[in-house]
């Protein structure tokens, strides 16, 4: 049997606490310290449903393909397509991301449209990440959670934010007060200290009445959700009392705020506590970080590199899966309106069911290793502990065989 310590690449957390006991066959038999998230992922390497070759749709038929003949219909396709759209860039590792940016350029540089997904919204978002998840944990005595849930989509982080409740400094000061904002009941709203209902709101009549509340405008003026008078006092005692308070949202950040609001948001509730209010995103995929440190290095920015699609599809989607396509916890279903589908994937689904040919790749952390960045901008190793099977590549080596 061997042991290692390995890093998780289930969600952006991207822990590195998990202990795993496989043998020389790389059969897996014990994981120790992860989530259930975490070890979904790292059983998906085994699953009976796991793809093994590539497939080609023919006429309703699953036709295996090999590595070699997938990559040339790849290429063909790459070359056909006016305008592309790459989905799920953020699910897989940092040299994967650098080996498709690259061809997202040659493709650009032969007039083709192309569109990622998620770019934009982390290029709105990413100058408002102002604390790292070690700062979250350790010093953080209030949490404001707005429209998330982190009990399924970041389960480790969750318990870790929950270890210290009910805990005191020094000085005497409870940790780690939860103020939810949401329209509905879930599993973090049993551990609230003040719950908002916001199904009669929205986000900006909320702010607004915030920010009355912290402005000392009279209580009967003042509608947050379905708050008492003694509810509004206790809300506005635990921002005047923070010292160091974070602000968790859901990425991108969709319907509940648009970037702008967001700023001004939190540069009100510093300017009237005695501490200061910071932002921590809970992002889709395990390496959405990675992915604008990839778009920018080998891109540029956004404006100068990026044509929206002005229909809203586009003649071929290159779709990256793991649990960009399987995760039943993020706010918004997977569309893929688009003409073609080229799917890599590693497991059997409705979108292979769909797609012109499905291709299996290494996964980052087991069969191959590579670099993730982290939810707080910390490079992490992801280190290879089994080998994959013959036929399946990573996803760099692929994008590097392909000639546009």
């Amino acid at each position: 049997m061997n042991t290692r310590q390995i890093q998780c690449f289930g969600c952006s957390l991207l822990c590195d606490d998990l202990y795993i006991e496989f043998d020389t066959n790389g059969i897996l038999h014990t994981i120790v310290n992860s989530c259930f998230r975490g070890t979904r992922f790292i059983k998906n390497y085994l699953s009976d449903q796991r793809i093994r070759q590539s497939i080609q749709k023919q006429m309703g038929l699953d036709m295996l393909l090999s590595t070699e003949e997938a990559i040339s219909i790849l290429e063909q396709e790459l070359l056909k397509a006016q305008s592309i759209k790459f989905y799920g860039i953020g699910a897989i590792s940092y040299q994967d991301q650098l080996a498709v940016m690259q061809k997202i350029v040659e493709l650009k540089k032969k007039n083709k449209t192309v569109y990622v997904d998620g770019i934009k919204e982390i290029f709105d978002f990413f100058i408002l990440f102002q604390t790292t998840i070690g700062q979250a944990i350790n010093n953080a005595d209030l949490f404001l959670f707005w429209e998330c849930d982190p009990t399924h989509s970041h389960p480790k982080l969750f318990g870790k934010l929950l270890f210290s409740r009910g805990m005191f400094r020094l000085s005497g000061k409870e940790m780690k007060k939860l103020i939810i904002v949401q329209k509905q009941d879930s599993d973090l709203t049993r551990l609230k200290d003040i719950l908002i209902d916001r199904s009669s709101q929205t986000t900006s009549q909320i702010i607004k009445n915030f920010i009355n509340l912290l402005e000392n405008k009279s209580l009967d003026t003042i509608t947050i959700g379905n708050l008492s008078r003694d509810n509004l006092r206790e809300l506005k005692a635990f921002l005047e009392a923070t010292e160091y308070g974070v602000l968790v949202c859901n990425t991108p950040l969709g319907d509940y705020f648009q970037p702008d609001e967001l700023n001004r948001y939190l540069a009100r509730l510093n300017a009237s506590g005695k501490g200061r209010f910071v932002f921590l995103p809970l992002t889709p995929t395990s390496n959405y970080f990675g992915m604008y440190a990839a778009y920018t290095k080998i891109v540029g920015n956004y404006s100068e590199s990026v044509t929206p699609l002005k229909d809203g599809y586009a003649d071929l989607a290159i779709i990256f899966g793991g649990e960009y396509l399987r995760d039943e916890f993020s706010r918004h279903p997977l569309e893929i309106p688009e003409k073609k589908v080229i799917l890599f994937d590693n497991l059997k689904s409705n979108y292979s069911n769909h797609a012109r040919i499905t291709i299996p790749y290494a996964i980052p952390g087991i069969e191959c290793d590579g670099t993730a960045i982290r939810m707080d901008n910390v490079n992490v190793d992801l280190s290879l502990w089994n080998s994959p099977n013959e036929n399946i590549y990573t996803i760099q080596k692929i994008f590097n065989k392909i000639s546009l």
